[in-house]
């Protein structure tokens, strides 16, 4: 008998990989060649602008005479990004939401948790479902809720 020979280059590794997975049809090969086009074209501005021409020093906006980005102030605004315009004694709210994310999400990220059948439906299907019914309990108590006012303005015992 022969002994065996290692799988040809062209189907393992690296290139196997992305013949498989970016080169695998005519259109594949031009999305993947054209997304390549896209980023050879938008990353270097976008480097230049992020961190070459940046501002990293300041204590305003103003002080950002460049035409990169401004990182000055970040710092003090960062607050306003994470939290927006909640007052200070509600970002609990903004952590809970946070906390209940992350075991939502590793269900979906993560195939070998335990129970995962069960997670991936309550971390996807429930709250889908719930907001559904939020939905369309919110419609109908306010059509219920118009149509109630409707009929006080008008008169609907004459005809």
């Amino acid at each position: 008998m022969l002994p065996e020979r290692p799988a040809p280059i062209t189907s393992t590794g690296v290139i196997g990989w992305m013949r498989a997975n970016l080169f695998s049809s005519y259109l594949s090969a031009a999305l993947t060649i054209a997304s390549i086009a896209v980023l050879a074209l938008v990353l270097p501005g976008l480097i230049d602008w992020a961190f070459i021409d940046a501002t990293l020093t300041g204590e305003i906006g103003k002080d950002c005479p460049s035409k990169g980005a401004c990182w000055a102030w970040l710092d003090q605004r960062i607050t306003h990004f994470f939290y927006g315009f909640y007052p200070p004694d509600a970002y609990w709210r903004v952590h809970v939401c946070l906390v209940l994310l992350v075991p939502a999400l590793a269900y979906l990220l993560f195939a070998k948790l335990p129970y995962v059948r069960y997670g991936r439906w309550f971390s996807l299907a429930y709250p889908t479902f719930l907001l559904a019914a939020l939905f369309f309990f919110v419609i109908c108590f306010s059509m219920s809720r118009y149509s109630l006012n409707l009929e006080k303005r008008l008169d609907t015992t004459r005809r």
